[in-house]
């Protein structure tokens, strides 16, 4: 097993300011500065496969793109990789971190050409760099038990209607990682107040034993 500063030292290597302990996913301190690409596989009624590629930005959560159809390759990827990049405001300092799965889709020469046009830098999970691509598995997760998975999808046109809507949705959520904010809010910079947060939340806990003790019918004598 490495030692924790020859671990510090690979993830410093690597050029971003992110951390990381054994054990835990990477966190960033900044927007745009790591990027995860993932892909949830959904059934429709009609017996296809759509294939949903999410691109996710690790410090805000926020899903950045995506692209549903009936295949998956190079081509796909890099249409979603693009996408992603067009929707930046301006031009990042440095490169972004693009963290991803060893699956052909993701490592193939249409990606590479891509690659060398704009500044991504691909990092394979748990080759390239030591830690997982879970951050982005565990929102690939809530997308489909919280929003896709409530109703049967017909065919593939529902379903990309339906990742749409889950996405809107989900990008204005506020986020518990997030101190209240939403991925959006997160994603454009917004400030954590994290104390204005803790009152929010003790706000409530205190309106909601308010309303238990009114709606609380009154004891019985036994």
């Amino acid at each position: 097993m490495a030692a924790k500063s020859d671990i510090w030292n690979a993830c410093t290597a690597v050029g971003s300011g992110v951390r990381w302990e054994t054990g835990h996913p990477m966190t960033s301190s900044r927007p745009n500065e790591v990027w995860h690409l993932d892909t949830a596989v959904v059934h429709t009624l009609d017996n296809r496969k759509g294939y949903v590629q999410l691109l996710m930005d690790n410090f805000s959560h926020k899903i950045i793109a995506c692209r549903t159809s009936d295949s998956i390759s190079g081509l796909s990827t890099a249409a979603v990789l693009q996408k992603g990049y067009d929707s930046l405001q301006c031009t990042p300092v440095q490169k972004i971190d693009l963290i991803v799965d060893g699956g052909p889709e993701n490592n193939n020469s249409a990606v590479k050409m891509l690659l060398e046009s704009i500044p991504l830098k691909k990092l394979i999970a748990g080759v390239d760099v030591t830690y997982s691509n879970s951050l982005i598995e565990a929102v690939n997760k809530i997308l489909k038990y919280r929003y896709l998975f409530r109703g049967p999808i017909p065919d593939l046109e529902h379903l990309a209607t339906a990742v749409m809507k889950a996405i809107e949705e989900y990008n204005n959520r506020p986020h518990w990682a997030l101190w209240g904010l939403t991925p959006n809010q997160g994603h454009a910079g917004t400030v954590f107040d994290k104390e204005a947060y803790r009152e929010r939340i003790r706000s409530a806990g205190i309106e909601r034993r308010r309303i238990n003790h009114r709606s609380c019918p009154p004891c019985v004598a036994m």
